[in-house]
């Protein structure tokens, strides 16, 4: 007979490892991470390489994206059906894409078929030939989603949040672009985009699965050896803006039954030294279901179904945000809420019940990031990126375990500020403009 007034008894806690990998390099100064998983027949390919969004040109936004989406769309060799059909006859996929700091190529097939992702993923790399009428149709239904993207309030919240806060730096624009950069982007700028950014020095190819480790530095150079690309180097991501007081920006939308709310300041980048404890931070405010901010707004004032909090991950110092939709009557009351909360970790020393039950959140969610060989690959993908020491897996667990309420404290009060934050509502401002005039200067963009 089960007891169900009872709370079941965890089990132990079982050891988790992360999973073994080696890393060499290519006379052409390629980066090669290898993680064995021979649970099943399987094997995925990434590579990651520059340009990342960060680098696209102030005039340009969208460029970096744009031209991510049209390697897969022809090279010297294949049209863009013989590369979907050469992966597809496999079981597998091919796919390219871009992000903030980095392009990505992907594919996964079977172990057997190694050989002929790796081939795919060198031809996508080396030879795309980027085909005039392919351009522009990618234009097109880029621009269809940037308008799509139009209709949905928490993107115009955020997007409007990011231009208030990195003033004309590459994140205060849309990764995709805006309609009319799109529209303006020429052939010639996305091969030269290509051509300048993409080279081996600044790579690194990723594969996990079933292989026979002591053929694949052979099949790796036999596919990417020649790959001989040289490029200028990356550019710093440029300094944002930093306000020094709250700003508060009311975005009108007349008839919406809820207001979306987007509220936060600076980061810091990914590979700072803090950026661990900043992650236990941010789950005792936002991170997860049962932290500050949604307990706060969910449970006690019924106000949201959910709050969210996080640090993005970035190579620059990336946006701190909580995100939530609020009942219209309750935005004000939110945001004094969210900011208390915040504050309140800066001057109260974090319950030592509260972080342990935070930590072993953290700890034991981890393994369930790297079950899969997706996962595996993109915790790579990470320290490929970010240029994250070897063994930072390894050690995260006991860096974690270890983390205490006075560091907790001393992390709030150098990377959380409450009292610079800029703070965006897309709401009916007939409503709401009175309300908030009482937290801050209420700003009409």
């Amino acid at each position: 007979m089960i007891d169900r007034s009872q709370k079941p008894r965890l089990g132990p806690v079982r050891p988790f490892t992360f999973p073994s990998f080696d890393i060499w390099q290519l006379d052409n100064g390629l980066n090669v991470m290898a993680a064995p998983d021979p649970r099943v027949p399987m094997v995925m390919i990434r590579l990651v390489m520059g340009p990342g969004a960060d680098q696209d040109p102030a005039d340009a936004p969208g460029l970096t994206a744009l031209t991510a989406a049209l390697l897969d769309e022809g090279t010297t060799s294949r049209s863009s059906l013989e590369l979907a059909a050469a992966a597809e006859r496999l079981g597998g996929y091919l796919t390219t894409s871009a992000d903030w700091d980095c392009t990505r190529i992907e594919t996964s097939l079977l172990s057997q078929d190694l050989a002929i992702g790796l081939d795919l993923v060198a031809d996508v790399a080396m030879n795309p030939v980027f085909p005039e009428e392919e351009v522009e149709r990618l234009k097109r239904q880029t621009m269809a989603h940037i308008r799509r993207r139009k209709m949905q309030p928490a993107v115009v919240a955020q997007d409007h949040f990011h231009r208030a806060l990195y003033g004309s730096g590459p994140y205060s624009r849309p990764l995709l672009g805006t309609e009319d950069s799109i529209a303006a982007i020429e052939r010639s700028q996305v091969v030269d985009h290509h051509r300048s950014l993409s080279f081996p020095g600044a790579a690194t190819i990723i594969i996990a699965g079933s292989y026979a480790r002591n053929e694949l530095a052979e099949r790796v150079e036999q596919a990417l050896g020649t790959w001989s690309a040289e490029a200028d180097a990356r550019s710093d991501v440029a300094e944002p803006c930093d306000p020094r007081r709250v700003r508060l920006l009311l975005i009108d939308r007349p008839e919406a039954p809820q207001s979306e709310l987007c509220l936060g300041h600076l980061g810091l980048p990914r590979n700072h030294a803090d950026y661990s404890l900043a992650a236990v931070a941010n789950a005792l405010l936002g991170g997860k279901f049962t932290s500050r901010i949604n307990l706060k707004l969910r449970e006690e004032h019924a106000c949201t179904y959910g709050a969210h909090s996080s640090f993005a991950k970035r190579r620059g110092a990336g946006p701190f945000t909580v995100t939530a939709a609020i009942d219209n009557d309750a935005v004000p009351l939110a945001i004094r809420e969210v900011l208390r909360e915040l504050d309140r970790l800066r001057q109260e020393t974090v319950p030592e019940d509260e972080l342990a039950e935070t930590i072993d959140y953290l700890i034991g969610s981890f393994p369930y990031s790297c079950e899969t060989l997706a996962g595996i690959v993109h915790r790579l993908s990470d320290l490929a990126i970010f240029q994250l020491p070897k063994t930072y897996y390894d050690e995260l667990p006991a860096a974690l375990a270890a983390v205490t309420p006075d560091e907790i404290m001393r992390c709030a009060r150098q990377h959380i500020h409450p009292h610079r934050a800029v703070i965006v509502v897309a709401g009916p401002a007939d409503s709401l403009t009175n309300q908030l005039a009482d937290i801050a200067a209420v700003e009409r963009p």
